[in-house]
């Protein structure tokens, strides 16, 4: 949605207060828009959206919450054309039954109380941005040196060391495994050149704690700390200690400098990241055990919060789509 000042000539649809706007394009991302502004410009709708108005005393909120249900999702899917970007037209959108309550105050009812929940889950994903935004900030000053513990007698600890990341630990590629022996669920994740698992297996080749980097796709040069037992896969690099290191604060300096080790990838149709590049890789590291445990112990009592607060934002989501099954039966 753009103002009307700066839309193009072919969006030529006005938008009115409680309009919806629906995303036809890859609609299972349900990108979708209730229009409950009230101001003084004009808006119209981008010609990507279906631009929906109610009438017959509907409630446009209430219908705004149906369009959300997974019963309402699978009919339009079953109507898009496509397979990389399947669509839905406007006709066929408008073509799909809907069944509601015909009682206006159960609408208004049912409407307020998942609009109640829509509230507390924007909330909770502002405070996850103003944590993830505080700790990018706080690793920013901890790292550039501009913020610095001090020891138990008050004063300041050696100036650190730059190191090749060969020179502290050993980098080792896993092993490719079978397409067919991975599975949607099981107990070892593998983990190979994307952010999530691609797939689970029944064994291991890697144990706990351990930081990986990946190695090749679109995700490579992306640094994780994998908590269990786990299966790496042939785009995956997995990184153990051959020096005294406190292991949880290498892993959140390599996190501070992903955007810089992402930046060490070749290749174009499917960019990978020779080890070579990652064992010459250049960090400044602290000398002192004690300054990286309090550094290491500042930092993930952060991300303790961030994932308290992923946790929590979860349970809201899967709360709302619990309600929404419940309720749009």
């Amino acid at each position: 949605m753009i103002e009307k000042e700066e839309a193009p000539s072919r969006a030529k649809r006005l938008v009115e207060k409680n309009d919806i706007l629906y995303q036809m394009v890859r609609p299972y991302q349900q990108n979708n828009l209730y229009f409950s502004f009230n101001d003084e410009l004009d808006y119209v709708a981008s010609t990507g959206y279906a631009q929906i108005r109610t009438f017959y005393h509907n409630n446009s909120m209430y219908v705004y919450h149906l369009m959300h249900t997974k019963k309402f999702l699978d009919k339009v899917l079953e109507r898009c054309t496509g397979t990389s970007y399947p669509a839905i037209n406007s006709e066929d959108l408008s073509n799909i039954s809907i069944k509601i309550s015909k009682n206006i105050n159960e609408q208004e009812k049912i409407a307020n109380f998942l609009s109640s929940v829509d509230k507390k889950i924007s909330l909770t994903e502002e405070k996850l941005e103003l944590f993830r935004e505080y700790k990018k900030g706080v690793m920013q000053k901890i790292f550039s040196q501009e913020l610095r513990f001090k020891d138990s007698d008050g004063n300041d600890y050696p100036e650190w060391e730059e190191k090749k990341l060969e020179d502290i630990v050993n980098i080792n590629k896993g092993k490719q495994l079978n397409k067919e022996l991975l599975e949607k669920q099981g107990e070892y994740p593998v983990i190979n050149g994307g952010i999530l698992p691609s797939g689970y297996t029944d064994k291991y080749n890697t144990l706990s704690n351990t930081i990986t980097i990946s190695e090749g796709g679109n995700s490579c040069g992306y640094v994780n700390f994998i908590k269990n037992n786990f299966w790496a896969g042939g785009h995956c690099y997995t990184l153990n200690k051959k020096i005294e290191i406190n292991y949880k604060y290498l892993y959140q300096l390599l996190k501070f400098n992903e955007v810089n080790i992402m930046d060490l990838r070749v290749g174009s149709g499917l960019p990978n990241i020779q080890k070579s590049a990652i064992n010459n890789y250049k960090i400044n590291i602290s000398t002192t055990l004690e300054e990286q445990q309090k550094i290491s112990d500042f930092l993930s009592s952060i991300d303790s919060k961030i994932e308290s607060i992923e946790k929590e934002l979860e349970r809201l989501k899967e709360f709302k789509k619990g309600l929404l099954q419940q309720m749009f039966v």
